[in-house]
């Protein structure tokens, strides 16, 4: 979110979701709002990515996303 560096972590137990052998059949989803405690500039990036771990597996990096502040 910021240079600070936050960081935003959810751990969930006993999720169980089928083989993705029939798309979206094995899919999920998160979403989540933040609030920034300021007024930022308008142009002002935040961005966000996230890494996935199932079980022991390595974890799956998804793309980063850039959200821009606008005035308007």
């Amino acid at each position: 979110i910021s240079t600070s560096g936050q960081t935003v972590t959810f751990t969930f137990d006993g999720i169980e979701l089928p083989p993705n052998q029939s798309p979206p059949e094995g899919e999920g989803a998160l979403s989540f709002r933040v609030r920034p405690r300021q007024a930022y500039p308008d142009g002002t990036e935040f961005r966000n990515a996230a890494s996935i771990v199932f079980d022991a597996n390595p974890p799956i990096v998804t793309p980063e996303v850039v959200h821009v502040v606008r005035a308007t």
